[in-house]
């Protein structure tokens, strides 16, 4: 905040006086933008929007306490295209304005403190030193560098022993400064931090790739994903009406489920202990007992890669990719959960015969479309358990999607990176005197399909990884 305060130069005397203060909110935000986390983080805040408003309730809640008709219309304007906050963004904002109240005097104060954790910059060029005020809420939520994103990526890669390259954050924030453009303010960088910028770009990349898109990281945010939506079914209201992922449940005081108890400063722990004492299944059971856990057929993007793109060609590998996100799709949207065992070919058998019992009620576009559509499922759904029988394995899989790798950052907004270069007086774009917007891929979806590593008396079983994915390769080409 320093660094760039100081490049401002010569401003009015009464913005001058209002820095303190703003400096103030800022460091509140920095301080306070995570405070709304969700259990385990990204993974449970989805639980934040399950109410059935639409928009979410949190929503209003966050306009109704900032109470500033300019944060509402920029709130609603970003939402409506599609650039909506976070929802742990917006939950933190709302607990630190319940809980915190006493820092905030009037409501331009709630509004800019909000703006700086959810990024929703000042729309209204009226307001004054608007566009200033928005280069500080692009110091703390900015889509492409900004001080959350550079504590993340430092703090993860020494908690998980990751390390990619070394990033010289002091060196960056000390290059950091406002410009001005033809009457309007921009963050920029000093040309000795262009090193460091390509190197958080590197780190956060790599992190995405190798941690956050890993097998095992994905299946375990499937396993506390359905955990999860397990719990909030069984609690369901409160008597206040709150869910149990809710500011109610957040806060001090808590949240009152009658028989079920009560809930306060919700956490981790308390999702775990509900998961081993209160409600539990064979999937949450799996969480705790690692040994139990189904293994990924493929272990990383690279070797599906490997084992399908040359095998079938872009058009085949579109279909086959298609075609399991679809099944992928079914599964979740009947049985909440994407797994192919058993069960789910009897449901298919079940369908099949409704079907066929509606067949003089409906046209026969729409009976051979319904049918059409079962038999595509009921096909691979046959194909995973030739696979499990053929070698000797439980007939027991999941399906989770996964993105091929891009980079995180969009390339129009890395091009909006300003280098300065005092002693040539050059303000350049980041694409004109860096590599690092060369590297960028742009790919589809692809997904991984996990196994159960036991044979059908307990024991540990090896597969045959190529094989497998040759007899999936080849059930593609069958009519």
């Amino acid at each position: 905040f320093d660094s760039v305060h100081n490049s401002l130069g010569s401003l009015e005397q009464t913005f001058l006086e209002e820095l303190d203060n703003i400096k103030r909110l800022f460091e509140l935000a920095c301080l306070l933008h995570d405070v709304g986390h969700a259990p385990f983080s990204h993974t449970g805040e989805r639980f934040f929007l399950a109410d059935a408003a639409n928009p979410p309730a949190i929503y209003a809640k966050l306009s109704a306490l900032v109470s500033d008709p300019d944060f509402s219309d920029d709130f609603d304007y970003y939402c409506n295209n599609g650039k909506v906050a976070a929802p742990h963004e917006i939950m933190s904002c709302i607990v630190a304005l319940e809980v915190f109240k006493d820092h905030f005097r009037e409501s331009s104060e709630r509004a800019f403190f909000s703006r700086c954790i959810t990024g929703f910059k000042y729309r209204n060029a009226e307001k004054a030193n608007s566009n200033i005020l928005n280069c500080f809420i692009e110091l703390l939520n900015s889509p492409i560098i900004d001080v959350d994103r550079l504590d993340y990526i430092i703090r993860d890669a020494k908690t998980t022993g990751f390390q990619s390259v070394s990033i010289d954050y002091e060196r960056l924030l000390e290059g950091i400064r406002i410009i001005d453009n033809n009457g309007s303010k921009y963050l920029a960088y000093h040309k000795s931090a262009l090193s460091v910028i390509e190197n958080v770009i590197y780190a956060h990349d790599t992190e995405r790739k190798w941690i956050q898109n890993h097998p095992v990281i994905l299946y375990e945010h499937f396993l506390l994903q359905h955990a999860m939506r397990n719990i909030d079914k069984y609690f369901a209201l409160s008597e206040s009406g709150s869910r149990f992922f809710s500011l109610d449940s957040l806060s001090r005081n808590g949240g009152n489920f009658g028989s079920k108890g009560k809930i306060s400063l919700l956490a981790d722990e308390d999702v775990l202990y509900i998961m081993k004492n209160v409600i539990s299944d064979d999937l949450m059971d799996e969480y705790f007992f690692r040994g139990s856990r189904r293994h990924p057929l493929w272990k990383s993007e690279a070797e599906y890669r490997a084992l399908f793109d040359n095998e079938l060609g872009k058009n085949k590998l579109d279909e086959f990719e298609i075609t399991f996100k679809e099944i992928e799709k079914y599964l979740i949207d009947y049985f909440s959960i994407p797994v192919i065992n058993e069960k789910v070919l009897e449901h298919i058998e079940r369908e099949e015969r409704k079907i066929i019992e509606k067949k003089s009620t409906i046209p026969d576009r729409d009976y051979k479309n319904l049918m059409d559509g079962m038999k595509k499922i009921e096909k691979w759904v046959d194909c995973l358990s030739r696979i499990a029988s053929e070698n000797d394995i439980l007939f027991d899989f999941v399906i989770i999607s996964a993105n091929k790798f891009k980079s995180g950052f969009l390339k129009q907004d890395l091009e909006k990176i300003r280098i300065v270069f005092p002693s040539l007086k050059l303000i350049s774009s980041i694409k004109d005197v860096s590599t690092i917007l060369t590297s960028e891929k742009t790919r589809d979806s692809f997904f991984y399909l996990f196994y159960r590593s036991k044979d059908h008396d307990g024991n540990d079983k090896e597969v045959p990884v190529k094989a497998i994915a040759e007899a999936l390769a080849g059930e593609l080409f069958m009519t």
